[in-house]
């Protein structure tokens, strides 16, 4: 009986010390898991810094784009507007000319071409 005991208790010893040696594996990879994914967790912040970073980058840009070409479009329609008063105001000279010397052919002539080259 005491032989039986003694297989037992060194049966349980050496399952104590697998279950043991089991454990400290265990503890070194999950130890190991943790920092790969601290060192994941930490690359996959600073890349998201610099697309952040990027991405204000962008925005800014496509604001700025924007107002370039909404201040573009302002000018063109300045730029129009001016150029329809400049016509508008030669056809009132061409018009008072007509209407105060008659019409006389070379002289409207010579007229609009000064007008043209104003």
């Amino acid at each position: 009986m005491n032989d039986a005991i003694d297989n037992l208790n060194a049966s349980l010893r050496k399952e104590r010390e697998s279950l043991e040696k089991l454990r400290a594996d265990i503890s070194v990879s999950n130890s190991e898991f943790q920092q790969s994914i601290s060192s994941s967790l930490f690359k996959f912040q600073e890349d998201l810094a610099v697309e952040s970073k990027v991405m204000d980058k962008l925005a800014l840009r496509t604001t700025q784009s924007m107002k370039l070409k909404h201040a573009q479009k302002e000018i063109d329609d300045l730029k129009s507007f001016a150029y329809f008063c400049s016509l508008k105001g030669r056809l009132a000279n061409f018009r008072y000319i007509i209407t105060n010397f008659g019409f006389q052919q070379k002289k409207v002539c010579k007229v609009m071409d000064n007008m043209m080259i104003a």
